[in-house]
């Protein structure tokens, strides 16, 4: 029998499994750890309350707790806490963290976790702040991320009622799936007043109604102020297959154009070595701020930005990024390796400028490995290919985004097909 549990190479079980085994374990073996490699456990949707004798199985080597829609077990959490000395990650998942609840126990039992790391949690975005402001007190916690649900939860009252005493500085990874652009403002001037700054930023699956200018124009700015040591900036607005340019479903008209200058305030933030930006926008990438940031980003290692196509060119005095400024950029970013961005290569362009006759005297980024040219206009795929790979020697991931019915504004089924032989040769 001990030798049948100790040969179980599990990492991770659901908590109600354990039920069929607990009489066993605790009749034959009472003090031995019955799954010495277990270090996850999650309890699942259809376990509606904690009456599991967890003190039985020896889980102290226990990292990883998901707790799925179980507000029983969230009251009860701070009396089982000494089971799990070594626990990293706590994992509130699906039902909303109301207020009360947090402050009741949560943040108690959190409190109690001497080596507790990373905390998930699932709540409103009007709770999210004042939970923020409670995590300047736990200084063990390095890293929160919110999941941002629509909550029935009557609001809560003025936050500063609720912000907590000013702690001494310290860095705080925060992580968001969901919510708003106007909650990006919202959590870092809250991070600010409790003496929290971010050296990474993560907001995924931003609404696309929320992106407006002024709501953009505070996000960017709350996040130059706040998180002046800030390394990594990751903001998604939507996710595509293939390349990772979103392919608009809008007609022109409808969309915001955001131009360079509202970034510009980034590059006052000198440790970045990751900005990941995908829009539901026309994000319009120039020269100009391309230059600022290869001035001033020396460590730059991962770089996506998402515009769309050319239609911008009528819309903007500065000409869209052609493909010498791309390698240009990327030469004078010694330690970029990943470049995600929209490029105008237009025939009358090439032509004119005489782009390919120059391409023996354009520089080479050898530390470059995967480039996304999005929607980017081609022509001739011998010739691209051929300033590609000699301005990108060491190149073995390429990408683009094709043709979408949804859209004229996605690149025509020609370029895509030009793209695809540029990418074999």
């Amino acid at each position: 029998m001990v030798e049948f549990f100790h040969a179980l190479g599990w990492t991770s079980i659901e908590a109600t499994r354990l039920n069929d085994f607990l009489n066993l374990v605790q009749l034959h073996m009472p003090s031995k750890i019955v799954f010495p490699r277990l270090k996850s456990l999650l309890f699942p949707l259809t376990h509606g309350h904690c009456n599991l004798n967890l003190s039985g199985l020896g889980l102290t080597q226990i990292e990883h707790i998901s707790v799925l829609s179980h507000p029983t077990f969230c009251s009860q959490l701070i009396d089982i806490t000494p089971l799990f000395p070594v626990i990293r990650t706590l994992e509130l998942k699906d039902d909303i963290v109301a207020l009360s609840p947090w402050k009741e126990t949560i943040k108690r039992a959190v409190g109690t976790m001497s080596s507790l790391r990373n905390l998930i949690i699932t709540t409103s975005r009007s709770i999210a702040p004042y939970i923020l402001a409670d995590i300047a007190t736990i200084p063990t916690i390095k890293m929160i991320k919110f999941n941002i649900r629509t909550s029935n939860h009557p609001e809560p009252p003025n936050i500063n009622s609720f912000s907590s005493s000013r702690q001494s500085s310290r860095d705080l990874i925060l992580k968001m799936t969901r919510g708003d652009f106007d909650i990006i403002s919202t959590l870092l001037r809250q991070s600010q007043s409790v003496s929290i700054s971010h050296s990474v930023l993560i907001f995924d699956g931003i609404d696309k109604d929320s992106i407006e200018q002024p709501s953009v124009d505070r996000a960017i700015t709350a996040i130059v102020d706040t998180c002046p040591s800030l390394k990594m900036l990751t903001i998604i607005a939507t996710r595509s297959s293939g390349s990772r340019f979103y392919r608009p479903i809008s007609t022109e008209d409808d969309i915001l154009v955001i131009s360079s200058q509202t970034l510009e305030p980034l590059t006052r933030l000198s440790h970045i070595t990751t900005l990941d930006l995908h829009l539901e926008t026309a994000l319009i990438i120039t020269p100009t701020f391309l230059n600022h940031i290869a001035e001033f980003w020396s460590s730059l290692q991962y770089c996506y930005l998402s515009p769309f196509k050319r239609f911008e060119l009528e819309k903007n005095e500065e000409p869209l990024l052609r493909l010498p400024d791309i390698i240009h950029f990327a030469s004078r970013c010694p330690s970029l390796h990943t470049l995600g961005v929209v490029f105008d290569l237009e025939l009358d362009i090439i032509e004119r400028e005489g782009w390919f006759e120059q391409s023996p005297c354009l520089p080479v980024a050898r530390a470059m490995k995967k480039l996304d040219v999005g929607s980017s206009g081609i022509w001739d795929h011998r010739r691209t290919a051929s300033i590609i790979s000699t301005a990108f020697p060491f190149l073995d991931n390429f990408a683009w985004t094709g043709p979408s019915f949804k859209s004229t504004m996605c690149m025509s089924a020609r370029e895509s097909e030009e793209w695809f032989k540029t990418q074999n040769l």
